[in-house]
């Protein structure tokens, strides 16, 4: 783990976390991080990023993600929400 992660994804997910207590005891905040962004080589954003071969593969394992919280739900109507 580097120091931008520790800073950044994780105090996000520590601040919805924290936002969510304020919902009472039938929300939860669950941090996924199963995918990792690719970055550009040279910090400009060039096209050697453009692909969506990462995305796609994401976009499967997220959704897996999902759906095994939906199975795992006990009760009638989960209400989920995914900010990404």
């Amino acid at each position: 783990l580097d120091e931008e992660f520790a800073r950044g994804d994780l105090g996000r997910a520590r601040d919805l976390a924290i936002a969510s207590n304020r919902h009472g005891e039938s929300a939860a905040a669950i941090t996924w991080l199963g995918y990792d962004a690719p970055q550009s080589p040279d910090g400009w954003g060039t096209l050697a990023v453009a692909g969506g071969g990462r995305a796609e593969d994401g976009g499967r394992s997220f959704s897996g993600f999902m759906g095994g919280l939906a199975v795992t739900n006990e009760h009638a109507d989960p209400h989920m929400t995914a900010i990404g």
